[in-house]
């Protein structure tokens, strides 16, 4: 696992923050920003970027190369001029980033992959197919059109329109299969999500192990500045609400623990099972297997963009029901036995 200090620290993994009505660039150095200021803060080890693509690409390495000799070739074919072979490379492409975390990590990739896409597509006379793909970019991507100076073309024009579209859209937080994935794959203590908007409006969804969320808003000054004492606060603020909530080992013993067990009335309710029935875990869409953890996915369909349920921000109706008209996902759910003791009295 990623994220095992030698000095066993508590861990928390920043994931890229999600730009609304900002660029991804600025987004990317909010993320590394804040990332700084949680490191230097030293309540808790912070992983880089680079540390968290590298963890959850482990077992999937081959598939990542692949994707990225796919993602060239459909390229260079579509340079050549044969659109329809390219899209056919460049759909390979993304099915073979799926497992590897490039939706969390890899995002720039993805995005030069949804543009060519967009660009085959609306070479083949499929404008609404050339829609589709801009608007997973917008979401995934922002700016992405500013950014790459690509701004000539019926793809940038519509992609332009788009982006308007998704800064409006309000920012969620991912799905509860897709943090219990992401906490598998890390193994931090805590995971934080985020989005930055135009104003300066920074969301945060910090999650722990166990469940638990806190939610944060506080504005920043825009452009960001690696100087401004917000960053130091806001790091402070992070990190006082992830105190004393790391997980104890799995099967550690403590003094503390003892104390309870010693004083436990045996003739009422039994402290080790509840007298009310815990709730059973919520079932994961994962599988184990193949040298690490994944989604389990059905055929390949021919729309590319499902991938985007990795990253948990699809937003609008418009795209909602785009997802909700396509085939069902096939997928093997895992759920973990729940074990209960009863103490019996003498």
């Amino acid at each position: 696992m990623l994220l095992l200090s030698p000095a066993l620290a508590a861990t928390l993994a920043v994931l890229p923050l999600d730009g609304r009505g900002v660029t991804a660039e600025a987004a990317d150095e909010a993320t590394e920003l804040l990332r700084d200021a949680l490191a230097a803060d030293g309540r808790f080890d912070v992983p880089r970027g680079t540390a968290i693509g590298t963890a959850l690409a482990v077992g999937h390495e081959t598939e990542l190369r692949h994707a990225r000799e796919k993602a060239a070739a459909g390229r260079a074919l579509l340079t050549k001029g044969d659109a329809r072979g390219a899209l056919t490379a460049l759909e390979e492409a993304v099915s073979l980033h799926i497992p590897t975390g490039s939706a969390w990590s890899r995002r720039s990739e993805l995005a030069d992959v949804a543009w060519a896409m967009a660009d085959a597509h609306i070479r083949l006379g499929d404008s609404q197919a050339a829609r589709e793909d801009l608007m997973a970019l917008a979401q995934l991507w922002p700016g992405y059109t500013r950014s790459r100076a690509q701004t000539k073309g019926a793809a940038a024009k519509m992609s332009a329109e788009i982006e308007l579209g998704a800064a409006k859209a309000p920012w969620e937080p991912p799905g509860e299969g897709q943090v219990a994935a992401l906490f598998a794959a890390l193994g931090s203590d805590h995971l934080l999500f985020g989005a930055l908007d135009e104003g300066g409006t920074l969301r945060l969804s910090l999650y722990d192990g166990d469940g638990d969320v806190e939610n944060l808003s506080t504005t920043v000054t825009l452009p960001v500045d690696a100087l401004s004492d917000e960053w130091t606060n806001l790091a402070s603020e992070v990190a006082q609400l992830a105190g004393g909530r790391r997980r104890a080992p799995t099967g550690a013993a403590t003094e503390a623990a003892d104390d309870e067990l010693e004083e436990v009335d045996l003739d009422g309710p039994s402290v080790i099972r509840p007298a009310t029935p815990a709730q059973a875990p919520r079932p994961v869409k994962i599988r184990e297997g193949g040298g690490g953890l994944r989604y389990d996915q059905g055929p390949i369909t021919s729309k590319w963009w499902f991938w985007l349920a990795m990253v948990g921000v699809v937003g609008g109706g418009t795209t909602a029901a785009i997802v909700a008209a396509q085939p069902a996902e096939v997928v093997t759910t895992y759920e973990a036995p729940v074990w209960s003791v009863t103490v019996v009295p003498p």
